[in-house]
């Protein structure tokens, strides 16, 4: 019970905060004015209008990295591959989108994941129906559990195996003995008792 009111609290925080959000959510948009605030040494080179080459230095006395850029309809094509694996537009895509003073396009470079109406409509109230109730440990453990079946292992069962030359001188020899007169040192066919 104390589980489903937590959940719910959060639930309810998520739905008031995507309400204060612009376009993109929160990581996004924090992460955009991040790399914007940032100033990274390096130059940008515009070959047209769409089409860039970004040289940036990550320190001091470190190789300059240059990276092809291609912005066009919403799709980022940058050699560093980051907006094929996030969906999102790299660093590098932002700086020039900042280099060309086309900042206001910059939302529409994130695929549709990063955006604060997809987050709403997650936690939206229709939403709620598709969830999966919780599973408490007790209703996990209330019922029997049986112990899991043994399979049967290839070859000749090990007790059953032919024993070892060492195993068999090391069993104590049984005396011998007599099945009629019960003595030791003979047996029934010469047993002396017998003829008499």
């Amino acid at each position: 019970m104390e589980i489903e009111r937590y959940v719910a609290r959060k639930w309810m925080e998520n739905t008031k905060k995507a309400e204060i959000w612009g376009e993109l959510t929160r990581y996004a948009s924090r992460r955009a004015d991040k790399v914007l605030e940032h100033t990274v040494s390096g130059s940008i080179d515009a070959n047209s209008s769409t089409s860039y080459v970004v040289e940036i230095k990550h320190g001091v006395g470190c190789i300059p990295l240059k990276f092809a850029l291609q912005l066009c309809d919403g799709v980022v094509k940058c050699s560093c591959g980051y907006f094929e694996d996030a969906g999102a537009p790299c660093v590098h895509a932002l700086l020039a989108l900042k280099h060309a003073g086309r900042l206001k396009e910059m939302t529409s470079f994130y695929r549709v994941s990063w955006k604060t109406p997809v987050f709403q409509e997650a936690y939206a109230e229709r939403a709620r129906t598709t969830i999966l109730p919780l599973v408490l440990k007790e209703a996990l453990t209330r019922g029997e559990c049986k112990a899991p079946g043994i399979p049967k292992k290839r070859g000749r069962p090990k007790k059953k195996r032919i024993p070892s030359q060492q195993a068999t001188e090391s069993l104590k020899k049984q005396i011998r003995r007599c099945g009629i007169c019960k003595q030791v040192g003979h047996n029934r066919k010469s047993c002396s008792s017998q003829s008499s």
